[in-house]
C-alpha cells in the first residue's frame, strides 16, 4: 500500500517549475487492490469521506472473487452509489487506499480512541443502499430475538498477525476469556474462519454458542477464505450479511480486522472489546 500521505496518482501536484496548484477532483472511481471484501469496502468508505462523488468498479476478475457472475463485485451486495460522478467529469482513479487510518494495524489505535470516527463513517455508510437480498440473509442469520447475544470475531490466519499492534493474534482462549469478562451467561455468536477454531469455541462455550448454516467456513487449512478463487456471489453475500448481522448484537469481541472496523461503523452504538495480547 502507498504511504498514508500519498494521494491517488490523479491527485498529485506537479513538481515542474513554476509550481502550479492542482486541485483534487471532486469525483473518483474506486478500483480493486489485492484484498478481501471488507478491505475493498472500507476503501470505498474512505474515498466517500474525501470525494463528493464516487463510483465503484470492482470487476470480479481483478479480485479474489473470480467466480462472481455479476460484472461488478460491488453490485453483488450494494446498489450503485447515488452520488456518482457526473457525465464527462474528471475522475481520480483510486486503487490503493488514499490513507491508511481505516485499515491494517492503524485501526488498532482507532479502537482505543473516542467514537467520533465511528459516527463519521456511519454517516457515509448510511448513503450506501445494501441490496434487499443481503438484508434478508442478515435477518435469517441473526433474528431480532437474538440481538442481545455477544458476537465474537476470531481471525486465525497467520498472515493477519502483522496487522495486530503487538504482532500477535488472539487465541481462542483469549477470546473466550474476553467473552466471560463481558457475560458468563449470554448466548455467543461466533464467527470463526476455520472449522477447527469453531470446534474449539464450542468445546469452551458449549450450549452458549449459537450455530448458523449460511457461512462458508474454510476447511482445516488455516487459509483465509479470500485466498479461494472458487468463492462466488453467494459467498460474498453471506460474508457481508454475516458482518451486518453481527453489528446488530449487544457486544462485539474482536482483534484488529477490516471486518471488525466495518461492524463498528455499521452500528456506532455497538459496544466492543478490542482483544490485544502479547506472548
Amino acid at each position: 500500500m502507498n504511504d498514508p500521505s500519498a494521494q491517488a496518482p490523479a491527485c498529485q501536484e506537479s513538481t515542474s517549475h513554476p509550481a502550479k496548484p492542482v486541485s483534487r477532483p471532486d469525483a473518483c472511481v474506486v478500483i480493486p487492490h489485492r484484498g478481501g471484501i471488507f478491505s475493498l469496502f472500507n476503501k470505498v468508505i474512505t474515498c466517500m469521506e474525501i470525494y463528493p462523488r464516487v463510483e465503484v468498479s470492482f470487476p470480479p476478475g481483478q479480485t479474489f472473487y473470480r467466480n462472481v457472475t455479476e460484472k461488478n463485485l460491488w453490485e453483488v451486495i450494494c446498489h450503485p452509489l447515488r452520488d456518482a460522478p457526473l457525465e464527462g467529469e474528471h475522475r481520480a482513479i483510486v486503487m490503493e487506499y488514499p490513507h491508511l487510518r481505516y485499515t491494517g494495524s492503524r485501526t488498532g489505535h482507532l479502537y482505543k480512541l473516542g467514537e467520533d470516527w465511528r459516527q463519521r463513517l456511519h454517516g457515509q455508510f448510511q448513503k450506501i443502499e445494501v441490496k434487499t437480498e443481503v438484508l434478508g440473509i442478515a435477518n435469517s442469520i441473526l433474528p431480532e430475538s437474538l440481538h442481545q447475544c455477544v458476537a465474537v470475531l476470531h481471525r486465525g490466519e497467520k498472515g493477519l498477525a502483522r496487522e495486530q499492534l503487538t504482532g500477535v493474534l488472539p487465541s481462542v482462549d483469549d477470546m473466550c476469556q474476553a467473552v466471560n469478562a463481558v457475560s458468563k451467561y449470554a448466548p455467543v455468536f461466533v464467527c470463526a474462519d476455520s472449522d477447527e477454531a469453531a470446534y474449539e469455541f464450542h468445546a469452551r462455550l458449549g450450549g452458549r454458542m449459537l450455530t448458523w448454516d449460511v457461512i462458508n467456513r474454510v476447511p482445516l487449512t488455516g487459509q483465509s477464505p479470500v485466498c479461494h478463487d472458487t468463492y462466488g456471489s453467494g459467498h460474498v453475500r453471506n460474508m457481508f450479511a454475516r458482518t451486518l448481522a453481527m453489528s446488530r448484537t449487544a457486544h462485539l469481541i474482536h482483534p484488529v480486522s477490516n471486518i471488525a472496523t466495518a461492524m463498528l461503523y455499521m452500528n456506532p452504538k455497538l459496544t466492543h472489546t478490542f482483544v490485544e495480547v502479547t506472548r
